[in-house]
């Protein structure tokens, strides 16, 4: 549920909260005694990724991803990962993801060298 502070706001950039709003998509503002108040407030939610869904990344989320699979897969315990223990098939998942990702990486470092050399995009 959203909470944030909204007496006598008009825009939605005068709304402030204690969780980060990543997009909002829909805003309405009542009056009641000459007084507007917030009435609610509709934003967007972060979404877990699905498997069937494709999505574009940086290098830097990619690098990311792939460091936190590589610490959980080596055992490392961090506080932002989940502690359930890993069968042999998440293991073998988590290796060949990491190796799609630095495929990935490498190809992509390959093409901006090549832009470099040519001198622009291909």
């Amino acid at each position: 549920q959203f909470y944030g502070f909204a007496v006598n706001r008009k825009s939605t950039l005068d709304v402030y909260s204690k969780r980060r709003i990543i997009a909002v998509t829909d805003l309405k503002i009542v009056e009641w005694h000459n007084y507007k108040h917030l009435d609610w407030i509709s934003d967007k939610k972060n979404r877990l990724m699905r498997i069937d869904e494709l999505h574009k990344f940086s290098d830097g989320t990619l690098n990311g991803v792939r460091n936190a699979l590589d610490d959980r897969l080596k055992g490392i315990r961090m506080q932002y990962l989940p502690q359930k223990i890993w069968r042999k098939g998440d293991k073998d998942r988590a290796a060949a993801m990491i190796q799609a990702i630095d495929e990935m990486l490498k190809t992509r470092r390959i093409m901006r060298s090549l832009e470099w050399f040519v001198g622009g995009r291909l």
